[in-house]
Order: C-alpha cells, then sequence, then structure tokens
C-alpha cells in the first residue's frame, strides 16, 4: 500500500479560497534568492506561459488516486485534481504581479510566510532538547 501523506482538513473551502490567497502580495525581500536583485518580470514573462492547464493536469495525474479519495466535499480524485488545477492555473499566470522586492531586513532571521508562520508551533532547536535531556539524567539544573 502507498503512504498517504497528511490529509487537509476540508480541503474544499481551502481550494475555494485559494484565489483569495493568490490574490494577496508577496514580499521577497528577505527571500534567500533577493540579494541576486532577480528580474522578476522577465523570469514571469518566459516561464509563466509555459504553465498550462495542460501541464498543470499532467502533474496533477501523477498524484495518486489514493492521497486524493474521501476528500469531502469532493466526489473523487479526479475532482480533487481538477479543482488543484483551477486554483493553481490563475496564480501563475499572475504570480509576478504580485511580487514585490525591496530592501533586504538585516540582522533578522528569515520569517516564513504567514501563512505558515500561524501554522507552526514554536519548537525548540535540536541543541536545546539535547542540553534538556542531559539535564533531566543527570539532575543538573
Amino acid at each position: 500500500m502507498a503512504h498517504r501523506p497528511r490529509r487537509h482538513h476540508d480541503l474544499a473551502p481551502q481550494l475555494a479560497g485559494a484565489a483569495a490567497s493568490a490574490a494577496k502580495p508577496y514580499d521577497a525581500s528577505d527571500h534567500a534568492l533577493a540579494p541576486f536583485a532577480p528580474d522578476v518580470a522577465a523570469a514571469a514573462a518566459e516561464l509563466a506561459p509555459l504553465v498550462t492547464r495542460e501541464l498543470l493536469d499532467e502533474v496533477a495525474a501523477d498524484v495518486p488516486d489514493e492521497w486524493l479519495l474521501d476528500e469531502p466535499g469532493f466526489t473523487g480524485a479526479d475532482e480533487v485534481r481538477a479543482a488543484y488545477v483551477e486554483a493553481l492555473l490563475p496564480r501563475a499566470a499572475t504570480i509576478h504581479e504580485r511580487i514585490t522586492l525591496g530592501p533586504r531586513t538585516e540582522g533578522r532571521p528569515q520569517q516564513p510566510p504567514g501563512w505558515l508562520a500561524d501554522r507552526l508551533a514554536p519548537r525548540p532547536h535540536p541543541t536545546q532538547k539535547a542540553t534538556e535531556k542531559a539535564t533531566e539524567k543527570d539532575g543538573t539544573t
């Protein structure tokens, strides 16, 4: 049996809200490639036309059915695939219109995008975990 990744909870509303999410601006000033001052408009002009419905359909077809079955609000895997294609296609065509590159924020660690930061729970650094385990083991503080 193929491994199935964690399911999105209630995928239908997430995909329905994808258009609104895709319209939000993205400040790429702190992106790892920002210091190279990429020409986002030129890259989009060259690459965006390559992201076609046919390409997205082909990529979505590679996702195993078992990963997409039983999603609430959908009748089957092909309907989930079609919803993803519908959400991604307009985003690919206009992403460059929402990317801004301002001055890099020095002295600040890179921050995850807001949608991801909201879902991340604070986690101790691996060395902090090791220190805590050693303290518990030998009883020191």
